[in-house]
Formats: structure tokens, C-alpha cells, sequence
């Protein structure tokens, strides 16, 4: 497997950010939109709708494919707030708040919260100290040589592990988290396509809008 140079992956992207405004502009919008609605002191007010908006694309910007489980994770909408609670409650540590949700022995807290979902709530509601680990963070870390090794790690040790490893990356090159993200799908773009020209990314860069 050839290896990717991740650093010349994120500032080929920030190059990018030079020129186009979009990406940085909608890291703004959504968090300024979501942030309030993951804040601890306001989810006992959460609503199906709103929870189901951050689900879609055309609303997030940014993940697709997490709305699938939308009407099922609102069906019970005190259980999703208790989950929340305990996802979103700082005056615990992320691991064992992971733990609880995700125990290694054992059903999900909630079946159809997986870290897909719940790590890019952890970003919207704490934007410079969370960072999203879904298959395309896995891809990217795998094949920069970056992955941690997990052999007998529970879900919540691992990503620790690996939100220090994109914490630092995202200090190191000055970016944000939001955005460092937008890197790993690129990424997973050149591994799962073969396509390793840079010219070819902008096109393939994001989903149609349309998208539910």
C-alpha cells in the first residue's frame, strides 16, 4: 500500500480554502445553526425536526449518509435526549461517556446511534476539541501510515487516540477540525478511485444537495 503524505493532503486543501470561499463559510453557518442545539442546557428542548435537520446533508453541509437512521433514532425522543445528555455532559471524560454509549460487551446505548452520528455532534457542540472518526477518517488515517493500532481496544479508547492524533494535526497546520475533515474524504476519494491528481478532486468534492 503506497503511503499518503497527509500533511501535503491538508495544504493542498487549504490552498484550495484560498480560493473558495464556500467551505469555510459553511463551517460557520452550520455550527452557528447547531451548536445552540446540542448545548447541554437546551436539550431537554430538542425537537425530532431538528435533530433530523442536522441528519441531512443540505442542512449540515458536510456528512452524508447519517440522515438513513434519522427516523428511527427520533422515534423515542426522551431516549435520544438521555443519550445526548450523556454524550454531550463535559463534566465527564469523553472515554467514559464513550464507554457508556458504546460499550465494548453489549448493545449500543441506542441501536441506531453509531459513531457516524454521534462523533460529528461532538464536533458541531465542541468544535475545537472534538473531531469526527467515521470510515472515511479511518481510510485516510490507514493509508497515511497514521492509525492507531487498536487490537483490543473498546470504540472510546480508540478515539481518543485517534482525536489527539487529528487534534495535533489540526494545530499543526492551522485548521480547523471542521475542516480537516473535508480532508479525509479527499482522501478516501484518491484511495477508493485511484485517482491521485489533485485536478481531479473539486468535481467529485461534494454530494448533490438534494441529497435526503
Amino acid at each position: 500500500m503506497n503511503v499518503i503524505d497527509i500533511g501535503a493532503e491538508i495544504e493542498a486543501f487549504k490552498l484550495d480554502l484560498a480560493n473558495d470561499a464556500r467551505y469555510a463559510r459553511e463551517e460557520e453557518e452550520v455550527i452557528d445553526r447547531f451548536q445552540p442545539i446540542f448545548c447541554p442546557e437546551n436539550l431537554d428542548g430538542l425537537r425530532a425536526e431538528d435533530f433530523r435537520a442536522f441528519l441531512r446533508y443540505r442542512d449540515n453541509k458536510h456528512w452524508w449518509g447519517i440522515q438513513r437512521q434519522g427516523s428511527r433514532l427520533t422515534r423515542d425522543m426522551a431516549h435520544l435526549r438521555r443519550a445526548l445528555h450523556i454524550l454531550l455532559d463535559e463534566a465527564r471524560p469523553i472515554q467514559g461517556r464513550l464507554d457508556q454509549l458504546f460499550p465494548k460487551h453489549g448493545p449500543k446505548h441506542i441501536k441506531f446511534l453509531g459513531r457516524a452520528v454521534a462523533t460529528p455532534i461532538l464536533l458541531v457542540a465542541y468544535p475545537d476539541k472534538y473531531s469526527v472518526y467515521n470510515r472515511k477518517v479511518k481510510v485516510m488515517l490507514e493509508h497515511c501510515g497514521l492509525h492507531p493500532e487498536g487490537r483490543g481496544l473498546t470504540f472510546a479508547q480508540m478515539y481518543v487516540k485517534v482525536n489527539n492524533l487529528l487534534g495535533e494535526l489540526a494545530r499543526r497546520h492551522e485548521i480547523s477540525r471542521f475542516l480537516l475533515d473535508w480532508v479525509s474524504h479527499r482522501v478516501t476519494l484518491q484511495v477508493e478511485k485511484d485517482k491521485r491528481d489533485p485536478s481531479h478532486w473539486t468535481s467529485e468534492m461534494r454530494p448533490e444537495v438534494g441529497l435526503e
